[in-house]
């Protein structure tokens, strides 16, 4: 009898954990798929847009967070920009990789967004890594840099 109790008690909790775990996952995904779908419909989308139509006074004022601009005046943005038009040819996309954006909280007490997504241009494809920072309800860049898996140093580069 006491060995039907314990198979029925271990049964029991592996059901239970199986079942939470698969409501967890589930749950999890759901909220991935629904930031990533905003990201890519209120930020990404538009800003790319933008970017495509060498219009960088729009992107950088409505698109790039008030810690951006404090990091980056509009000069050094624009000259980021038209160096990468040179370097890489017109962008042609910017979308999530994964899907997956993780929510952080950043040195500075913010919380952010962050995932990879593929920039496309006429000479390049490479993923690079995006923080996205909610300001005043609008999905905003924070910072962007080259992926972890492109990369052995991590220094901030504007896209």
């Amino acid at each position: 009898m006491n060995s039907k109790k314990s198979t029925l008690i271990i049964v029991s909790v592996i059901i239970s954990v199986s079942i939470l775990s698969i409501f967890a996952y589930y749950n999890q995904k759901g909220k991935n798929e629904f930031v990533s779908d905003e990201i890519n419909k209120q930020l990404l989308e538009p800003y790319i847009k933008l970017l495509q139509n060498s219009d960088y006074k729009q992107a950088y004022n409505e698109y790039t967070s008030s810690d951006f601009k404090r990091k980056y005046t509009y000069a050094m943005y624009q000259r980021a920009q038209d160096s990468n038009l040179t370097v890489n040819g017109k962008i042609k996309s910017l979308v999530p990789f994964s899907g997956i954006f993780v929510k952080e909280i950043t040195d500075n007490k913010l919380a952010v967004f962050k995932g990879t997504v593929v920039y496309e241009a006429e000479k390049i494809k490479k993923n690079i890594v995006v923080e996205i920072l909610i300001e005043n309800g609008k999905m905003r860049l924070n910072r962007t840099y080259d992926s972890y898996l492109t990369m052995s140093n991590i220094l901030p580069v504007i896209y």
